[in-house]
């Protein structure tokens, strides 16, 4: 795999966006426990989508189980069924309730990349009030192109120091 690593400059678009994903999720996390409060629902494990998926404890499957799909994702993650009430019940509380934003997806600016590469994939995260992202791809493409505006490129010893550092800070802050 061929990787290159960025710092995303303030005037680049994906920067608040970002920020704006990423204050989102707090906010969600807040009305995801409200929910769970009115429906009775245990679990604190659940994917943030428009369809409603947990990972259900033991009483989530015994007073939930016949609404859940049949299919298990990664980790468990059971997706209720479109036609139960909890699902539709989200589907209301979603519409009223949650500002649900996506992350964005920093490939799209690399194309040219994309377009050339077999497998691609990127990592996208902040460091205080920086944005950092990284792109991978089994393409040498992605050695020799040129860098969307609004990215800055950086060395990956300095990528992965500061992934370094974020880990250190969270392992002392418990």
């Amino acid at each position: 795999m061929y990787e290159r690593f960025f710092k995303l400059k303030r005037d680049n678009p994906k920067y608040d966006e970002y920020f704006e994903w990423w204050n989102s999720l707090e906010f969600n996390k807040t009305k995801w426990k409200e929910f769970k409060k009115l429906t009775g629902i245990e679990s604190n494990s659940f994917a943030m989508s428009t369809d409603l998926y947990i990972i259900p404890t033991e009483n989530d499957l015994i007073k939930f189980g016949r609404f859940l799909c049949k299919e298990n994702f990664k980790d468990g993650l059971r997706k209720f069924k479109k036609t139960s009430n909890m699902q539709k019940d989200w589907e209301r509380f979603l519409n009223s309730q949650i500002k649900f934003i996506n992350k964005p997806k920093i490939l799209t600016d690399f194309m040219k990349i994309i377009a050339t590469s077999g497998k691609c994939s990127s990592k996208l995260f902040h460091y205080k009030e920086d944005v950092y992202c990284s792109i991978a791809s089994d393409n040498t493409a992605i050695v020799d192109c040129d860098i969307p505006q609004g990215y800055e490129e950086i060395k990956g010893s300095e990528f992965y120091k500061i992934i370094e550092t974020i880990e250190e800070e969270q392992e002392n802050n418990g």
